[in-house]
């Protein structure tokens, strides 16, 4: 039991942080074309990213999964 709380800890945290640092470094690198806001209107449409939350979980399960080995 001890084992599961330490990875779903810590996978909780690590999912969390990287989604964070993630976020950041895509509204930093974030660059909007005026024309095409101009020519959209108000409804314009958001781009979708599917796999990121997939690889940024598989990311943190898989450091999570090392964590308590490393408490030991």
């Amino acid at each position: 039991m001890k084992k599961y709380i330490v990875f779903a800890v810590s996978f909780l945290i690590i999912y969390s942080l990287l989604q964070l640092i993630s976020g950041m470094i895509l509204t930093l690198w974030y660059t909007p074309y005026i024309a095409n806001v101009r020519s959209l209107g108000v409804n314009s449409p958001q781009e979708i990213h599917l796999f990121q939350p997939i690889i940024i979980a598989f990311l943190s399960a898989t450091i999570a999964y090392f964590i308590p080995a490393k408490l030991k």
